[in-house]
């Protein structure tokens, strides 16, 4: 920081020079305060560098921490869908002599009789039984040592449906005990009506006084679609979506974007005056909003096991959005719609409200438009499999890319502007949360071009989803086991 002034050749040199003990004495020290702010200023420079790039290294780290964390997560959600394919598999094919089938009614099987003395049943300190155990058992006349779980058999249809294929879930008996009833200030009971041909008019349902579960040999049928709220090419598509409902005649049907024109003429239609019950049949709720789901129930299913129709109003949403929610007998069935255009936070919090709302709920079918891009659905996947829902399309479709949405078939009904973005995603979903119902099908609906059109013009931008459901068996899958193994 120091100059200094020495004679030369008869003139003056200006020179830097670090100082150091017994320095010149003909040396004029000259203090020079911008070279001194200079170096300063470099060492912060380079310090301040320094800092950012272990900051930079830190953030690098924990980043690669991050995604490893996700990975493993992944691959321990794929390990337990894995297992859980392999389950079904295991049911589909129960037939096989390698294993044995217990159920209520016992067929292809001649005889099964327990051997109590050769029972290897573990037990309490108190000496009652613990399941599971290992049971000796005759069956068709040859003893076979197999792994059970004691269940009850009977035909009581106010018994409480546990698991009876354990490793889906495991279920505690406090669970029924420590269950988190709906706070009634959450929900807003929606009217469901039928069609009174003596009135002439759609009147409210009445529900059974003693709901049955509604099960049936013929399972359930359930289909879901974005109508499309728009006035283009709008007599014909709505034409045309009462052929499709007419043709497929699901028990269970979740609309999303239902406008007044869709449902007066919905309302009006004599085939769905005879065979469907509609929530809101009067539109009451489309004197708030532009557009509403709308669920309908088939008669005979809603005067089985129809309890009550609600929604639930969704968080942050700016147009007016809600979940609609059919409670029947031991099952749920959610209609939901999630925000739209550019709101991907917003989309994942309605998700964790109806997440946390269906919690409770043991046997859900949740359908409709999640409105998430294929790199948004894997944080909706993430969230949907803690809460142990299971997306039908995933895990029974697996050459179809299932596409609901696909700008390449429908560029004749949306703008310039859209064309160019070529969007493809799954919008619309079917999943399911029970160990009471499992999903045998799934397909896509209503991809034809209607015919009256010139363009090629379908019954809405989305394609329809139609699923179908069987009740679980109330049964009890046994391995068999060497008799010399022992239980760990």
């Amino acid at each position: 920081f120091y100059s200094f002034m020495g004679k030369a050749g008869g003139g003056k040199k200006k020179a830097n020079v670090s100082l150091s003990r017994g320095a010149h004495n003909n040396t004029v020290l000259d203090f020079n305060p911008d070279q001194r702010v200079e170096f300063i200023t470099g060492f912060r420079k380079r310090k301040q560098g320094r800092r950012k790039v272990a900051e930079l290294s830190m953030i690098k780290k924990a980043r690669e921490q991050r995604i490893l964390q996700r990975k493993e997560v992944r691959e321990e959600l794929q390990k337990k869908r894995e297992e859980k394919k392999n389950l079904r598999v295991q049911i589909q094919s129960i037939n096989q002599d390698n294993k044995i089938y217990f159920a209520g009614e016992v067929k292809d099987i001649i005889e099964v009789l327990e051997v109590p003395e050769q029972s290897k049943r573990s037990k309490d300190k108190k000496g009652t039984n613990v399941a599971p155990a290992v049971m000796d058992y005759q069956v068709n006349n040859q003893q076979i040592s197999v792994v059970t779980k004691p269940l009850d058999f009977s035909a009581n249809d106010e018994m409480e449906d546990e698991s009876a294929f354990a490793p889906l879930r495991e279920y505690s008996s406090d669970e029924e005990e420590t269950k988190v009833e709906h706070r009634d200030d959450e929900r807003e009971l929606v009217p469901m009506c039928e069609w009174n041909s003596a009135t002439n008019n759609w009147e409210s349902f009445v529900a059974p006084e003693k709901p049955q579960n509604c099960i049936s040999e013929d399972g359930l049928t359930a289909l879901s679609l974005n109508v499309w709220k728009s006035d283009k090419w709008q007599s014909l598509r709505i034409a045309a979506l009462q052929n499709c409902l007419h043709q497929h005649c699901a028990d269970l049907v979740c609309l999303q974007e239902v406008g007044h024109a869709l449902l007066h003429e919905l309302t009006k239609n004599p085939w769905i005056r005879e065979f469907y019950c509609i929530s809101d049949a009067s539109g009451e709720r489309l004197e708030q909003t532009d557009f509403v789901p709308l669920i309908l129930i088939s008669k005979e299913l809603a005067k089985q096991s129809l309890i009550e129709v609600h929604q639930l109003e969704l968080e942050g949403s700016i147009s007016n959005r809600y979940a609609m929610f059919a409670s029947l007998k031991k099952l749920v069935v959610a209609n939901i719609h999630l925000e739209g255009l550019n709101n991907e936070k917003t989309r994942m919090k309605q998700l964790q409200q109806i997440m946390g709302y269906l919690e409770p709920e043991p046997n859900v079918i949740m359908m409709g438009d999640y409105n998430a891009l294929p790199a948004e659905w894997k944080k909706h996947s993430q969230l949907l499999e803690n809460y142990e829902f299971d997306d039908l399309w995933e895990d029974l479709a697996d050459s179809d890319s299932g596409w609901t949405f696909d700008q390449e078939y429908i560029s004749d009904m949306i703008t310039s502007k859209q064309r160019k973005k070529k969007t493809q995603a799954r919008y619309d979903r079917i999943l399911v949360k029970s160990e009471k119902w499992r999903g045998d099908s799934i397909s896509l609906v209503a991809r034809d071009p209607i015919p009256q059109c010139r363009d090629n013009v379908y019954i809405s931008t989305h394609f329809a989803l139609l699923a179908h459901f069987t009740a679980q068996p109330r049964a009890l899958l046994a391995l068999p086991i060497d008799d010399d193994e022992e239980m760990s």
